[in-house]
């Protein structure tokens, strides 16, 4: 069920209500690294280093098939041409224990609460530079994932995207991919995603040609010994409405996330503990 509203409330009954709420589960650490006073700073993963092996490529194959019978060239052709890079963050309209189990530490954890009518107005203001765009996932199975990426372009076309240009039409197509996963496996974080698009550059030498993935911005962190590539997406404070603590989380930490927020400039109500128990 999707809430409408999240209000938070402190110890003493203070409130602070925030509007179409959406939520990020993360660690600690990441807290710290996204909310200070200047706004929040995410990164947006690159789609090969999610932790779904699949992101991204479990649509796009089919598609690229699809698109090299239908305009006569090679699979390879279509990856040099047309491959997309999504880089993503994911927020979830989902708050219970499925959600902290999987992304919030099994209750050890933060979320981070959102209003999502302001996430999408910041989207939109990137679109022009970035090519940002905020759409909730579309779940599919093996059948009908072709059906479901349909939809989800009749969705990004009606949010206002989509090339001008009727005889490219799966560019579309291919953007969307990043915006179809496995129901089995991902219905239950009823995802709503955040996408920044890189593609290829297409160089021409002597008479041949040749691709690479335009990587401007693109930046990395390590995680367990491997680089991870990401894109710095930089949202407006008004965007952000607090912070949940899991419910294993300990005191200790709960009083430093109050005096990391109160530094930040915010107050402690929007610092409260989730009544999801773990047994």
């Amino acid at each position: 069920m999707v809430r409408k509203t999240f209000t938070f409330e402190n110890e003493v009954g203070e409130k602070v209500t925030v509007d179409n709420p959406i939520f990020h589960y993360t660690s600690i650490d990441a807290l710290c690294g996204i909310v200070n006073k200047s706004g929040l700073h995410f990164r947006a993963t690159r789609y090969d280093s999610m932790n779904d092996s699949e992101e991204y490529r479990w649509v796009y194959d089919s598609l690229k098939a699809r698109i090299s019978k239908e305009h006569a060239i090679s699979v390879d052709e279509v990856n040099e041409l047309y491959k997309k890079f999504p880089y993503v963050i994911s927020f979830s309209t989902e708050n219970g224990q499925e959600m902290w189990e999987r992304y919030g530490n099994h209750g050890k954890g933060v979320c981070l609460v959102l209003d999502k009518k302001k996430l999408i107005a910041a989207s939109e203001r990137n679109f022009g530079k970035e090519w940002d765009v905020v759409m909730p996932v579309m779940y599919a199975n093996e059948d009908n994932k072709m059906e479901k990426l349909a939809e989800a372009v009749v969705q990004y076309h009606n949010f206002g995207y989509g090339t001008d240009n009727q005889s490219a039409d799966f560019e579309d197509d291919i953007y969307c991919s990043a915006f179809v996963k496995d129901e089995a496996k991902w219905g239950v974080e009823t995802e709503l995603r955040y996408a920044r698009i890189r593609e290829n550059n297409l160089f021409f030498k002597n008479g041949d040609t040749s691709s690479s993935e335009d990587k401007h911005d693109v930046q990395y962190y390590l995680r367990g010994g491997k680089r991870i590539p990401y894109l710095a997406v930089n949202l407006p404070l008004e965007v952000f409405g607090g912070v949940i603590v899991g419910s294993e989380m300990d005191d200790l930490e709960f009083e430093k996330i109050k005096e990391m927020m109160i530094d930040n400039g915010f107050g402690e109500e929007r610092v409260m503990k989730s009544d999801v128990k773990f047994k």
